[in-house]
């Protein structure tokens, strides 16, 4: 959508009853962001919006917001405020229609200090991107994201602007998690902003300070408070009055909140808007750099990951759930879950990823049921190579559908992201077997399909970026040897790259090592037994029953992936304790399908507790210094 940009002279008289708030201090990145209900053009209103808007433009013009999220701004009040505030640009589309009809959460934005980078209004449904009224709510409910690049220092922000439904306690509940699970903008810093109509303790304010959530309240996270709690005062010049705190401004744990203030400050009309606006100044945090560099100097085996299990791997559809259920209905629990694209996981910071892939050297295997599949997806499944999927011809739903396809998203978010943390993927081989009536062929990996797998990374990824079982061994006899050295890379070592292992049965591995003794030549490490001399990772799935070997081999040198949880059981029974097991074994490499941000079909409400930042020191490998590496 188009933004809407306006350059005119100021034509509001500045209102000398509002005091200034002070300028920001010369502080690394400082930042002002202001949300401000400012109640729709109700002619019946006392003031109306003619006597209200030149008090509200002076209003903003003396805080001198970097952002302003508004609310309830019919598109005619977003024109009057453009002209009276010159040097902002904006975004929005009013909610009725998606253009011009009914109110719109407008974002202004300083046009000297930010590039609009991207823009795009959400409605709260299950059709974010049709203009609906959904679940309980009284009226459509959206809410606007827009990413801003700061031009001077080349900073990314993600903004969320939302106007919650008055009435529908499932529209807010679900509105707030629908802005949650929004993955954040690669590289990008978040702040969600708004009126939520609802109060602190209640389901959205739960959502987004929540212990795993990434956001903090920014008037509960400041060290200086101005103003009262409540923001909703019903006209009432008494700040008194207002007791409700239903404004918010939720930021970035990564950002320092210097200052919040709830503005009440009145014209000689009256009231400015029967909110009061709330305003944050903040600044950049993160580690400090003596802590992080500690971290840049840890060996590859010293860190700790999250990932994602079957990371490819759709929610399924209605057609698909049925599908299942109807030709495995002992197995639909467990496969109900899913993840979203490769590229939004890695925006919410995993670095490890599972792909299940199954043979197709001559292509067309498994081209039904996608008959009727876009032209591009058929010659796709036609062409020869290795295909993405979990179970054939029942369950298939995948985001990219080929292993070159897949990996073209890591290649592309690679050279998008140079220097990134390094990456660990699992290609995991299976042999499809016949399911009558759904797939009829029995299909097993050949040598040359392994050998196909290790040409495809080397060719789509580019043998430059790849960590091999060669660089880890160096001039030590086997790569067992290397590893018991601790010979891993360090984490400065290892950025921009990514690490391969084949996932696959006894055959499969061994047809990797074979004419390639500890794996020289090959792209992908494997699963090998310990005194092998291609032992260097070990995949040990339940971290509860082998905790203790796990902690053996990572103490050792070998890396470990293990899993957080399996088939659904612990979101079901809302069990942390498996993930507790996978942290206390000191496994490098945690998968799980319940991360922050992960889908949730099922409405199970669980979240699988990493402890921290999803990549860090791994503190039975290493002496940690309590910081983690920048996403």
């Amino acid at each position: 959508m188009t933004l809407k940009t306006h350059a005119i002279a100021l034509a509001a008289t500045l209102l000398a009853a509002v005091a200034p708030l002070p300028a920001i201090a010369a502080d690394p990145a400082p930042l002002r962001v202001m949300s401000y209900n400012i109640r729709y053009d109700n002619p019946d209103d006392v003031p109306d919006w003619r006597t209200r808007r030149g008090s509200m433009a002076a209003q903003i013009l003396k805080v001198q917001p970097d952002i302003l999220g508004l609310q309830e701004a019919l598109l005619p009040m977003v024109d009057d405020l453009t002209r009276a505030l010159p040097g902002y640009d904006h975004y929005g589309v009013g909610r009725d229609d998606g253009a011009a009809k009914g109110e719109s959460a407008a974002v202004f934005y300083r046009s000297d200090r930010f590039r609009p980078v991207a823009a795009k209004t959400f409605w709260c449904s299950p059709t974010p991107e049709v203009p609906a009224r959904a679940y309980d709510a009284s009226l459509p409910r959206v809410f606007t994201r827009m990413v801003l690049q700061d031009r001077l220092s080349g900073t990314l922000l993600d903004i969320r602007n939302a106007h919650l439904d008055h009435i529908g306690v499932v529209s807010r509940e679900r509105c707030t998690q629908q802005m949650r699970d929004l993955p954040a903008w690669p590289g990008a810093t978040l702040i969600i902003m708004g009126d939520f109509n609802s109060e602190p303790g209640e389901t959205p304010h739960r959502i987004l300070t929540a212990p795993d959530a990434p956001y903090v309240d920014a008037r509960i996270a400041s060290p200086v408070v101005e103003g009262p709690a409540g923001t909703y005062n019903a006209f009432s010049p008494n700040p008194e009055t207002a007791t409700s705190r239903i404004d918010f401004i939720f930021v970035d744990r990564r950002l320092k909140v210097d200052r919040f203030a709830t503005l009440t400050e009145v014209s000689p009309a009256g009231v400015i808007s029967d909110h009061f606006p709330v305003v944050a100044d903040l600044t950049a945090g993160g580690p400090p750099p003596r802590a992080t560099e500690g971290l840049e100097r840890l060996r590859l085996d010293q860190l700790r990951i999250e990932g994602s299990h079957n990371s490819y791997r759709k929610v399924p559809s209605a057609d698909e759930a049925a599908r299942i259920k109807a030709v495995a209905p002992a197995e639909w629990p467990s496969l109900a879950y899913g993840h979203p694209p490769l590229e939004a996981q890695m925006a919410l910071g995993l670095r490890q990823f599972e792909l299940d892939v199954v043979p197709d050297p001559q292509g067309g295997l498994y081209a039904a049921p996608g008959t009727d599949a876009p032209a591009q997806d058929r010659a796709a499944m036609a062409a020869p190579g290795a295909k993405v999927m979990h179970v054939a011809g029942l369950d298939t739903g995948t985001h990219c559908l080929t292993l070159r396809a897949c990996l073209a998203v890591f290649a592309r978010w690679s050279d998008a992201h140079p220097g990134h943390l390094p990456v660990a993927i699992l290609i995991n081989s299976s042999d499809p077997r016949r399911l009558p009536g759904l797939f009829e062929h029995d299909i097993k990996f050949t040598p040359a399909d392994i050998d196909a797998l290790d040409r495809d990374i080397a060719e789509t990824m580019g043998t430059a970026r790849i960590i091999t079982p060669d660089q880890v061994r160096g001039t030590h006899a086997t790569l067992r040897e290397a590893v018991l050295a601790k010979a891993w890379p360090t984490l400065a070592q290892a950025r921009g790259k990514f690490l391969f292992v084949l996932d696959g049965n006894s055959d499969h591995e061994t047809w990797l090592r074979s004419g390639h003794a500890s794996l020289r030549g090959r792209m992908m490490f494997g699963w090998f037994d310990e005194a092998d001399p291609e032992a260097a990772v070990f995949n040990i799935q339940d971290p509860v029953a082998e905790g203790a070997r796990i902690r053996r081999l990572v103490e050792a040198g070998f890396i470990v992936r293990t899993r957080a949880d399996a088939g659904t059981v612990e979101a079901r029974n809302r069990d942390g304790g498996r993930m507790n097991a996978a942290l206390a074994s000191g496994a490098q490499w945690i998968s799980t399908d319940y991360y922050v941000g992960a889908p949730d079909p099922e409405g199970l409400g669980y979240t699988a507790d990493f402890g921290g930042p999803t990549v860090r020191c791994n503190a039975v490998t290493a002496s940690c210094p309590g910081a983690a590496a920048p996403r």
